[in-house]
């Protein structure tokens, strides 16, 4: 029933974003997938473990700096999409944009459904 919701929470973020998240997933802390909105042929399980890998990396980066968090990562690709990923929770949130989106816009919808 919890996955239900976390899919939910996927379908109205990508539908408020107006086109600029062209996919999202929930992932455990472990890498394993919860909830995934996904429309090209990736398997979520994939962007679940790059997100652990990466968040990984960061918390490593913020124990050596002496800090207990970090809001988010935005990784910029080369053709302008970013991948973003946020904790939440016990979880973490990743999304891959539309080249070139409004941030703004994105931080703001992400910001309200993860409230």
């Amino acid at each position: 029933m919890e996955n239900k919701k976390y899919e939910e929470i996927l379908s109205k973020l990508l539908k408020d974003s107006r086109g600029f998240i062209d996919m999202a997933v929930f992932s455990t802390e472990d890498g394993l997938p919860v909830a995934s909105r996904i429309h090209i042929d990736l398997d979520p399980g994939f962007l679940c473990a790059v997100t652990t890998a990466i968040s990984g990396a960061t918390i490593s980066v913020l124990d050596v700096l002496k800090s207990n968090n970090f809001n988010r990562v935005d990784i910029t690709l080369d053709d302008g999409r970013h991948f973003l990923i946020i904790p939440y929770k016990s979880m973490f949130l990743a999304c891959v944009t539309s080249p070139n989106p409004n941030l703004g816009l994105v931080y703001l919808i992400i910001k309200k459904y993860l409230v």
